[in-house]
């Protein structure tokens, strides 16, 4: 395993991070954790309560049939509103 900063490979273990072994380099001292995971839903989960809400489904309706949280939800809704209103001609 090599630094992704620097390329060194002295490197030193330092404790945990969400669960995985984190990393200090000794060369240019860079934490790091060698593999990162994306986290939250995925683009179809999005899509999916994007389309309940435009059928007009609550989203307190969207939380129970999903299991998304509806200040998720209220985000992405808050989200799509502000990128369609930029793209007015």
């Amino acid at each position: 395993m090599k630094c992704p900063k620097c390329g060194s490979q002295q490197l030193q273990k330092n404790g945990h991070r969400r669960g995985k072994q984190n990393y200090r380099c000794k060369e240019c001292r860079c934490q790091f954790v060698n593999a990162y995971t994306s986290r939250g839903y995925s683009k179809d989960v999005k899509q999916i309560c994007l389309r309940m809400h435009q059928l007009g489904l609550t989203s307190r309706e969207i939380e129970q049939l999903t299991g998304v949280s509806r200040t998720t939800i209220r985000n992405w809704i808050r989200s799509m509103q502000h990128s369609s209103i930029n793209h007015l001609p």
